[in-house]
């Protein structure tokens, strides 16, 4: 069983993702409690119940933490993935060692058990860390279904050169004019009011995280906190400011940091 399964948990996330959670941390206790991993066989099953619970919980808030605390290294996703499951790996087999030892007092492990404990769960959880970042990389730039369903199209397209399947990403102003980023890696300038923009492109889903920056919910990856500052990463990996003004109705929409 690999713990780095569950590092895509958010610190105080929303209900939605919330009960989600829930919901695999129930299912991930169960398997592991009847599948007994890792050599934990010799536990009696009353053992288990008490055992795979703190251990899948804190293995959730650990991945949490670290992925609030390790900033992102701009469009180097797979790197920054697998450093997320390094850190994981290192950070959690000690856990394990301080449980079973001496909280639970389950059973002794050699200084062998150990290492070959930690080169285990490093590569698993370097290697699902990189396939879960891709995952949700790929998912991050669909369309909300309510966007997919609309046949409008945003009347801000009439005013771009791009033409073919490009979706907005983000509007960003500069002075009297709009920088519209798209998802295929180009940007255009437009001589335009940052809310004039951001009226013409609905039926798009989006929101202002600062008043000369808008970003469209679906291309949003996640919020973070960097030196006491507040940004949402891009599916692009770029950082976008969030401002005080702003910032409740990102966490309104369903975005932590």
């Amino acid at each position: 069983m690999n713990f780095s399964m569950f590092q895509d948990f958010h610190i105080l996330p929303d209900k939605s993702r919330f009960r989600r959670y829930v919901f695999i941390w129930l299912i991930a206790c169960c398997v592991l409690m009847v599948s007994a991993p890792f050599g934990t066989s010799f536990l009696s099953f009353g053992q288990r119940l008490l055992y795979w619970p703190i251990m899948v919980g804190a293995a959730l808030a650990l991945s949490g933490i670290l992925r609030s605390v390790i900033p992102s290294f701009g469009t180097l996703t797979v790197l920054w993935d697998a450093v997320i499951g390094a850190v994981f790996a290192l950070c959690f087999v000690p856990v394990i060692w301080i449980m079973t030892e001496f909280v639970l007092r389950f059973s002794t492990l050699t200084r062998d058990d150990l290492v070959v404990l930690l080169r285990d769960i490093t590569v698993f959880s370097i290697a699902v860390s990189i396939v879960r970042g891709r995952l949700e990389r790929r998912r991050a730039p669909l369309l909300t279904e309510e966007v997919a369903a609309s046949a409008e199209k945003p009347r801000l397209f009439e005013r771009l050169e791009a033409n073919g399947d490009v979706q907005f990403m983000r509007l960003v102003a500069n002075d009297h004019y709009v920088e519209v980023v798209l998802d295929n890696g180009n940007s255009e300038r437009l001589l335009l009011r940052l809310r004039d923009a951001v009226a013409e492109i609905e039926p798009v889903e989006g929101l202002y995280t600062h008043r000369s920056h808008w970003v469209c919910r679906a291309f949003v990856v996640r919020g973070r906190r960097i030196e006491g500052r507040d940004f949402i990463e891009m599916a692009d990996g770029a950082l976008v400011p969030v401002s005080r003004t702003f910032k409740a109705n990102v966490i309104e929409s369903g975005i932590t940091f």
